[in-house]
């Protein structure tokens, strides 16, 4: 019990120290993105005098948007290392065993309940109709019909993407006497973590943009976006059905999809 702790408080960290950057940079990468999509639709006789293009100039907002850029080639990186180490059963799929055998060893029955309910909750039509519920009330709220076409657009990407790579891999899920439950289905890669990461961080992000305006308010939403996409994708690792590299995958093909959409 003592060492799973740890490692959910370490969870708990990572988690905190992003959901702070996210809601001090939310507003410096919109000002970006929407000046560089502005620099190149207009002519470049009339660059130099664009007040947008001139805000792309602050050193801030320059830094915050190759912040994100990074973020998503570093997540396509992580995803083709992943994948390569899933098809050649080298790199992190040696830790997949180890991992799963020492959950199974320090499960106790009160945090297993815990993480069924944790699993349950974060599962893809669970998060997705949460999503939903939170981009309609944005939509309605300030009229606009985009929050909506985000969300569904990250549905439909998430759906056929997950669908996609789970029949092309074909890899099995670990066995019954590390899982605590049968799970049909591929293991690679993990629909529930692609799919949290995927509706939270698209659901965090129109909030922030949308909604709330206040620091302490986009920490707040951005803390509870990270900490359920970790819980989830660390409930299916606990709970045995899913191995560590089925779970970054998951992770790492939800954000390279929720870049896309920023």
């Amino acid at each position: 019990m003592g060492l799973v702790t740890a490692v959910l408080i370490a969870i708990l960290t990572v988690v905190g120290v992003g959901a702070a950057w996210l809601a001090h940079n939310q507003y410096r990468i919109q000002g970006a993105t929407t000046a560089m999509c502005a620099a190149v639709r207009r002519p470049a006789v009339d660059r130099p005098v664009d007040g947008q293009v001139r805000r792309l100039a602050s050193r801030e907002t320059v830094g915050a948007a190759l912040a994100l850029l990074t973020v998503g080639l570093t997540a396509v990186c992580g995803l083709a290392y992943v994948s390569d180490s899933v098809q050649e059963f080298d790199g992190i799929t040696l830790l997949d065993r180890p991992v799963v055998v020492w959950l199974a060893s320090h499960r106790v029955p009160a945090l297993t309940v815990a993480m069924r309910a944790v699993s349950a909750v974060g599962s893809p039509g669970s998060t997705a109709a949460a999503a939903v519920a939170v981009c309609a009330a944005v939509a309605w709220r300030r009229r606009s019909w985009l929050p909506i076409a985000m969300v569904g657009i990250g549905l439909a990407g998430f759906a056929t993407e997950v669908s996609v790579v789970k029949l092309a891999v074909a890899r099995e899920r670990p066995p019954l006497p590390y899982s605590v439950m049968p799970v049909a289905g591929y293991s690679f890669p993990s629909g529930h973590a692609m799919g949290v990461t995927t509706t939270m961080l698209v659901s965090a992000w129109v909030l922030g943009h949308w909604m709330i305006r206040s620091f302490r308010g986009r920490i707040a939403i951005w803390t509870g976006a990270l900490a359920i996409i970790a819980g989830v994708g660390f409930s299916r690792m606990y709970l045995g059905v899913h191995y560590l590299s089925d779970v970054i995958a998951g992770w790492l093909l939800g954000t390279i999809w929720t870049c896309t959409l920023l």
